[in-house]
């Protein structure tokens, strides 16, 4: 797909939200040419992906200008320049000479200026923000520009970043319903610059080696569990969401909608209650390990108190280890998990008025497992799954 892709490869073979809402878009479906986790790999074994240590990809983080940085250089085969561009000064004051991406950011600012449209720029008060979360509309940006070298910036009467995502859209690299203001998630971008590159000679035809085998085990179960390697959370969230969505329809209530913005706090509720071992803490529900409230995970929003704007829902699932039938599904199946969790809920008077709460307009749901239940009655060699489900006006 991007042509100008193909001499970089030959050689080395970025959120706005509104106060009082938060509102944002959901990334959709990608190509069917290769499933995401064989995609990422590819990108890992072109060394053009990289995690944060402990084989951590970050996945489900927003990625930052620096990072987005990184990876363009890397994908163009530009990793000499930024080295040469370590000893030379920032091109931005915001850029520390010590910044460990000015160098990135200095290769990509001589590729700029080569080109009619930048390929990533500053902004007009002559700052980078290289800590800034890249939105989808800067990464359709990047990949069309690097698709066509003459490309030149869209008709000025139209909004930012709707010109730039129409033309990603005609190149086939952004999904009709994404919001181009809402923040990328690594994986959404990993998956949109490979589905970019795909048609490299050799690129998606790459053999990766296969992994020793082995008999797998609760414990390898659970990690591809919290890697998504080997279930499919978008299925997931899409299925739940349609549930909460055909209920509330039926209650004369108007749809929810996914947005990222909820994403980090309903993932570090999930992720620390199945660390803790229990969706309660010392039997008191809905709050966090620390003992404060739920909604502190969710202080990073644009509203002045989450208290006031963000409801939760919780579920756990008990795994056996011994990994029978069931638990083998819930860990691998994600419409089967959508609606365990959807009746689980509606069944709970507190949990279906969360569900069809007027007062909502936006949800995110993120899952986690645990290694051992705790503080539960004959959980005896049990693991943990835990859901965690954020609601927001």
């Amino acid at each position: 797909m991007l042509s100008s892709f193909k001499s970089g490869l030959a050689a080395a073979a970025l959120a706005a939200g509104m106060l009082f809402s938060c509102a944002s878009g959901a990334f959709a479906a990608e190509s069917d040419a290769a499933p995401e986790a064989q995609k990422i790999r590819i990108l890992q074994e072109k060394n053009i992906v990289r995690g944060y240590g402990d084989d951590d990809l970050g996945l489900d983080r927003a990625v930052s200008r620096a990072e987005l940085s990184k990876l363009i250089v890397l994908a163009m085969g530009l990793k000499d320049s930024a080295d040469a561009a370590k000893s030379l000064p920032s091109p931005f004051p915001d850029v520390a000479d010590a910044h460990w991406a000015k160098g990135y950011i200095a290769a990509l600012e001589g590729a700029n200026a080569k080109r009619p449209a930048p390929v990533l720029n500053g902004y007009a008060d002559g700052k980078f923000q290289p800590d800034r979360k890249a939105s989808y509309g800067e990464v359709a940006k990047i990949l069309v520009v690097l698709d066509d070298k003459e490309a030149r910036y869209p008709d000025p009467s139209e909004p930012w970043p709707d010109g730039w995502m129409h033309r990603a859209r005609e190149l086939g690299l952004a999904p009709e319903d994404v919001a181009g203001n809402a923040p990328a998630l690594r994986r959404d971008v990993f998956v949109m610059l490979y589905d970019a590159m795909a048609d490299e000679e050799g690129f998606a035809t790459l053999v990766v080696p296969p992994e020793k085998e082995k008999a797998p085990g609760f414990s390898d179960y659970k990690d591809s569990f919290n890697t998504r390697s080997t279930f499919d959370h978008r299925v997931y969230q899409k299925e739940l969401l349609k549930l909460i969505n055909d209920a509330r329809a039926s209650a004369g209530q108007k749809p929810l909608r996914l947005t990222v913005d909820l994403q980090q706090g309903a993932y570090v509720r999930a992720k620390e209650l199945a660390l803790y071992g229990n969706m309660r803490i010392r039997g008191n529900r809905h709050v966090r390990p620390d003992g404060t409230p739920y909604y502190t995970a969710y202080t990073y929003l644009p509203v002045l108190n989450p208290r006031y704007f963000v409801g939760e829902n919780l579920i756990q699932v008990p795994l056996k280890k011994e990994m029978d039938e069931n638990t083998r599904q819930i860990m691998t199946d994600p419409v089967y998990l959508a609606h365990h969790s959807f009746n689980a809920w509606w069944k709970s008077p507190g949990h279906r008025e969360n569900m069809l709460s007027p007062l909502y307009s936006t949800v995110n749901v993120q899952l986690y497992a645990g290694e051992e239940m705790r503080e539960e009655p004959g959980a005896k060699n049990v693991g943990i799954l835990v859901g965690a489900t954020a609601f927001c006006r």
